[in-house]
C-alpha cells in the first residue's frame, strides 16, 4: 500500500483532501502476532472541494478503504528567492486585502458585480457593511431591485471574508431567475435544491448524501423546504439539543418573498403555519439574515411582529410594538421605505398617523427620512396624503443616531 506524503492529494470517502500531517505508530496492529510488526499511520486532511472546504479528517491510512493518492508530486521545493518587484506586488495585494476588509468605507461588491447600480441600492449595503450581524428586512416597491440589494450585500460578506455559505430561499417560480442572477450579476453560483437535485447526488455520492452539505451556496423554494424529508435532513446538520448553538453552522439566509412566511394574523394571534415553521427552524442558526418583500404588513400587527421576530429575535417579540415613540423621534429604529414611481416630501423628517384599513381604531407610528439623495427618495406618502399602512423598514443597530427636523 503506498503511504502519501505531506502536501499531496488523496481521495478518501469519496472526496478529495490534501495531506497535512502523516503520524507513524509502531505499535504491532495484532497483540497476538507480535512477528507482524505492521506501522501504520495517522493521515491529518483538509478538503478541498468547494462544498467543504477547510473541513479536517483524521484516518488511520491502512484501515481506511477506498483511499487513494492522486498526484505523486507534493509542495514544491523552494529553489530561491523572488524578485523584489514580485515580492512587492504580493505585499501590496495583502495590504489592499487587508484595508478592504477591515475599512467599512472602501466597499468591493459594486466594483465587483456586472450591473448599473442606482444610489438608493447602496443603503443596504452600507448599513450591512457597518453591522455586526446583518438583520435586514428590504421592503422596497415592485421593480426597484430588491435582488441586487441583496446580491450586493452577499457579495460584500463573502469578500470580506464574512461569509461563505448561503442559502436562497425563494419561492418555487423565482428559484432559475436567483440563479441566473448571481450568476451573471455577481459571477457566484449556486445550485438549486430541488427532487432532481437529490436523486443526483444519490446516484453519485451514495444514499446517505445530504443535499444541504453539498455546496456552500444553495438555492430551495419554501413549498420544497417545508416537506419531511428535505427538513429531516437539514435538521441532521444542526446542531443537536445538547450542542452548542455558537457558532453558527451557516453564515447568509436571504428569503425572497417575506411575507409568505410570515404568520396569518387573526384577531390578536399569529398561527404558524408550515412555511413559518421551516423558517423559524433555520433561521436560529444563521449569523446573517435577509428578508425581501415588498408586502411586509398585511394589516395585522401580530402577523408583522412576528414576521421581525424571524428576522431578530433579540430585538422583536410576538405582540410587543416594534417602535416607541418618545414625541416626535424614534428611540431605536429606523423605518422607510421606498416607492415607485415615488412621491418625495421635501424637508427634513415628517411624522404622521396613518389609519390602519384593518383596524382603524389603531394608528401606525411611521418615521419618514426624506434625503432625496436620488430620484426615488425616501417616502411613504400616497396619493390621497396619507401614508399606506404598509409599513416598512431597513433596521438599524440599537443606538444609532439619526437628526431629525421635525416640521411641528
Amino acid at each position: 500500500m503506498q503511504i502519501p506524503e505531506q502536501g499531496q492529494i488523496v481521495t478518501v470517502r469519496q472526496r478529495r483532501y490534501a495531506v497535512t500531517d502523516i503520524l507513524a505508530r509502531a505499535l504491532p496492529s495484532d497483540p497476538l502476532h507480535t512477528s507482524k510488526n505492521t506501522t501504520q499511520h495517522l493521515v491529518s486532511l483538509n478538503c478541498i472541494e468547494d462544498d467543504a472546504l477547510g473541513e479536517s479528517l483524521h484516518v488511520i491510512w491502512e484501515l481506511e478503504p477506498g483511499t487513494r493518492v492522486d498526484e505523486k508530486v507534493g509542495l514544491p521545493e523552494p529553489v530561491g528567492f523572488d524578485s523584489p518587484r514580485r515580492l512587492a506586488a504580493f505585499l501590496d495585494a495583502v495590504q489592499w486585502g487587508a484595508v478592504s476588509s477591515a475599512d467599512v468605507k472602501a466597499l468591493q461588491a459594486p466594483f465587483r458585480s456586472g450591473i448599473e447600480i442606482e444610489d438608493y441600492q447602496l443603503d443596504p449595503l452600507v448599513r450591512a457593511v457597518q453591522m455586526p450581524r446583518v438583520n435586514l428586512l428590504i421592503a422596497d416597491a415592485v421593480g426597484l431591485g430588491k435582488t441586487i440589494e441583496a446580491g450586493l450585500v452577499e457579495q460584500e460578506l463573502i469578500v470580506r471574508n464574512r461569509a461563505r455559505t448561503v442559502l436562497i430561499v425563494c419561492p418555487s417560480g423565482l428559484q432559475v431567475q436567483w440563479h441566473d442572477q448571481m450568476r451573471d450579476k455577481f459571477g457566484l453560483e449556486f445550485r438549486i435544491v430541488d427532487s432532481e437535485l437529490m436523486k443526483d447526488l444519490r446516484r453519485k455520492r451514495g444514499i446517505h448524501v445530504n443535499p444541504w452539505t453539498h455546496f456552500p451556496r444553495l438555492i430551495t423554494s419554501i413549498d420544497f423546504l417545508k416537506r419531511d424529508r428535505p427538513m429531516r435532513l437539514f435538521r441532521e446538520v444542526l446542531p443537536a439539543e445538547n450542542e452548542a448553538k455558537f457558532p453558527r453552522r451557516f453564515d447568509i439566509l436571504i428569503v425572497d418573498e417575506a411575507h409568505n412566511v410570515a404568520p396569518q394574523g387573526r384577531g390578536k394571534y399569529a398561527t404558524d403555519s408550515q412555511r413559518t415553521l421551516a423558517i423559524r427552524a433555520l433561521a436560529p442558526h444563521f449569523e446573517q439574515k435577509l428578508f425581501l418583500t415588498a408586502t411586509p404588513h398585511n394589516g395585522y400587527p401580530e402577523s408583522f411582529s412576528a414576521l421581525l421576530e424571524l428576522l431578530d429575535n433579540q430585538r422583536f417579540a410576538r405582540g410587543v410594538i416594534a417602535i416607541k415613540v418618545s414625541g416626535c423621534v424614534p428611540e431605536r429604529f429606523f423605518f422607510a421605505r421606498r416607492f415607485c414611481p415615488p412621491q418625495v416630501v421635501k424637508g427634513g423628517a415628517v411624522f404622521r398617523m396613518a389609519k390602519n384599513k384593518r383596524h382603524p381604531q389603531e394608528r401606525l407610528p411611521l418615521f419618514i427620512l426624506t434625503a432625496a439623495r436620488t430620484q426615488y427618495g425616501l417616502s411613504m406618502v400616497g396619493a390621497n396624503g396619507l401614508i399606506t399602512p404598509t409599513i416598512i423598514v431597513i433596521l438599524v443597530r440599537t443606538g444609532d443616531s439619526v437628526k431629525f427636523d421635525s416640521p411641528f
